[in-house]
């Protein structure tokens, strides 16, 4: 960090340690959309698309670490992930992040999903029950 911790970190929101976020390969069919309910059915998670279309689950989970005085409890040897985390992306100096989409409920992910992402299943010509027992040939029956 350029600023020490006492000096940045002790008015803010501590935002950063009061959540994370884990990246979600876009659902493709219905099977993802229903694993994505599963995340949405649990409390303090949502899902959200962001400005470059990449998808991403958000838990809200306070850091074990942040101390009542809202510093960190483990910053000399805090992992990597902290350390990277500079006061210049920081969200108290932004105005917040800008989502394409920000799904709490399973009723906001199944909307999209039935108009952005899942196709109907193509048809398939169906063969009748006589000719599918022919298509083998002289095959044995059990």
């Amino acid at each position: 960090m350029s600023r020490k911790q006492t000096d940045y970190c002790r008015d803010c929101d501590k935002a950063c340690c009061k959540y994370f976020t884990v990246p979600l390969d876009k659902p493709e069919d219905d099977t993802d959309v229903d694993a994505m309910v599963w995340y949405l059915l649990h409390e303090g998670v949502s899902i959200f698309i962001d400005d470059e279309g990449d998808w991403f689950v958000n838990i809200t989970a306070r850091c074990r670490e942040l101390r009542p005085d809202g510093l960190c409890g483990v910053y000399r040897t805090r992992p990597q992930i902290c350390r990277d985390h500079t006061d210049e992306v920081c969200e108290k100096n932004d105005d917040g992040y800008d989502f394409k989409e920000h799904f709490f409920t399973v009723r906001q992910l199944k909307a999209y999903a039935r108009k952005h992402l899942v196709k109907p299943p193509k048809k398939t010509a169906q063969r009748s029950t006589k000719s599918a027992g022919k298509a083998g040939g002289k095959g044995k029956t059990a």
